[in-house]
């Protein structure tokens, strides 16, 4: 059973390229956050700050490398897609050439 929400047309890969490479190109100009002064807990506040820009950072690169994934595949998609059309147009036309006694 598929969940819902998880099936896309391959029509709207180039849709979801452009919406992970808008999520990524968010993630990377986003200021950094400042650091308010919390006194003891200063430092890890800080620790877990630097830790949620190296999520962030991985967040991005990834999304990144995620819309390149399926631009590749669309890509590869549309290539296999003519091949075949050509294929099954060759067919066609061998199959009109052999009922008009052609030996083709």
């Amino acid at each position: 059973m598929t969940t819902p929400g998880t099936k896309i047309k391959v029509d709207d890969l180039n849709a979801v390229a452009r919406a992970l490479v808008t999520g990524a190109q968010g993630f990377e100009d986003a200021p950094a956050p400042t650091a308010p002064d919390a006194g003891v807990s200063a430092g890890p506040i800080g620790e877990f700050m630097a830790s949620l820009a190296d999520a962030t950072s991985t967040a991005a690169v990834s999304t990144g490398n995620a819309a390149d994934t399926v631009q590749a595949a669309l890509t590869k998609y549309d290539h296999v897609d003519h091949r075949n059309g050509q294929q099954l147009d060759d067919a066609g036309q061998n199959i009109q050439g052999t009922a008009r006694g052609s030996t083709r």
